[in-house]
C-alpha cells in the first residue's frame, strides 16, 4: 500500500482522521485491531518503537481485556494518539498517512499549511509561496491554482494573499477537496 510522508509538524491531525487511519488498518475487516495491526499503524505513524506504542496503547484503550482495540474503544485509543502526537511533533519525527484513507484538510490545518509557507513571515503569501502550498497539496497544476486562488480571494488586487483574506483562500481550496498527504 503506498504511502505519503507529511513533513514534521505540517499537520496536526483531528480525531476523525486518526479514527480514519486506524478503521482502515483493520485487515480482516472484523471491527477489532489486534495488536499486529496496531503495530503496523504506529510503524507507519513514525513511532521509533511501535511494539511498546501498542502496549500503552492496549493499557488506555483496551477497555475489555481481550488484547485488541474494538470500536468501542477506539476514542480513548484516539485519545492516547492525539497526546503522543504532540510529542512526535516536539521531537519532529515524520507522519505517514495511508494514500488511501482520503483524509480531508480540514480549514484548520490548511491555515496552518498555508501559513507556513509564508517564508518571509511578511503575513502575505506571494505566488512563488502560493505555488509552493499546491505543490505540497500535491496539485498536477500549481501555476493555474494560484491563478484561481488570486481570483477568488485576492480582495484588494495586489498579487498576493494577506492574512485577512486567508479565509476566502481557503474556503476556495476546501471546495477542490484535497487530503492528506
Amino acid at each position: 500500500m503506498p504511502y505519503h510522508v507529511l513533513k514534521p509538524a505540517s499537520v496536526a491531525l483531528t480525531a476523525e482522521q486518526l479514527k480514519a487511519i486506524f478503521k482502515e488498518q483493520d485487515a480482516d475487516g472484523n471491527g477489532r485491531l489486534t495488536r499486529e495491526e496496531l503495530r503496523k499503524v504506529y510503524e507507519k505513524l513514525g513511532s521509533r518503537y511501535p511494539d511498546w506504542r501498542v502496549r500503552r496503547s492496549l493499557s488506555h484503550a483496551d477497555t475489555d481485556g481481550d488484547g485488541s482495540i474494538s470500536l468501542d474503544e477506539l476514542d480513548e485509543l484516539v485519545k492516547y494518539v492525539l497526546k503522543l502526537a504532540q510529542i512526535l511533533v516536539i521531537e519532529k519525527m515524520p507522519l505517514y498517512v495511508p494514500k488511501s484513507a482520503s483524509v480531508a484538510l480540514t480549514a484548520e490545518q490548511l491555515k496552518a499549511i498555508f501559513k507556513e509557507q509564508d517564508a518571509d513571515g511578511n503575513g502575505r503569501l506571494t505566488r512563488e509561496e502560493l505555488r509552493k502550498v499546491y505543490e505540497k497539496l500535491g496539485s498536477r497544476y500549481p501555476d493555474w491554482r494560484v491563478r484561481r486562488s488570486l481570483s477568488h480571494a485576492d480582495t484588494d488586487g495586489d498579487g498576493s494573499i494577506s492574512l485577512d483574506e486567508l479565509d476566502e483562500l481557503v474556503k476556495y481550496v476546501l471546495k477542490l477537496g484535497y487530503t492528506l498527504h
